[in-house]
């Protein structure tokens, strides 16, 4: 590699390490958003039909968006991770020890338990609860 493609694959690893951390870090506002709300929600003695379905309510629509985050998030950590391939894999020089490429690679990132699934499976949970609650608020 020359000294300008290292550049650019260092500045691509920082694109994608930086939306990787960023991924991490709307997951935790998310979710302590929705498990305050849902804290707030449960703790109420006797909620009134509005209070459960302007609650509920929110919660879809931030159930919602913490969907749709993670999903563009991950579009772009894909993205990234191409563009890091790509350059691991060129014809001039390629790289001696690939990172982002290769067989250790393959089988780390083959797990089926990675984060992005964890973390669009506790989304679609708190999605699911906000709509019980809703479901809910019909037979208060």
């Amino acid at each position: 590699m020359t000294n300008n493609e290292r550049a650019m694959y260092t500045g691509l690893a920082m694109c994608r390490n930086t939306e990787v951390a960023q991924r991490w870090a709307r997951s935790q506002l998310f979710l302590i958003i929705h498990s305050a709300a849902f804290s707030f929600v449960a703790a109420r003695a006797q909620p009134e039909r509005r209070f459960l379905l302007v609650m509920g309510a929110v919660g879809v629509v931030l159930g919602v968006f913490w969907l749709l985050a993670n999903w563009r998030t991950d579009q772009w950590i894909v993205y990234w991770q191409s563009c890091l391939v790509n350059f691991e894999r060129t014809e001039h020089e390629p790289v001696e020890t690939p990172i982002f490429s290769g067989l250790a690679y393959d089988r780390v990132a083959g797990f089926p338990f990675t984060f992005n699934r964890i973390v669009m499976a506790l989304a679609s949970f708190f999605l699911l609860a906000w709509i019980v609650v809703i479901l809910i608020a019909f037979f208060v």
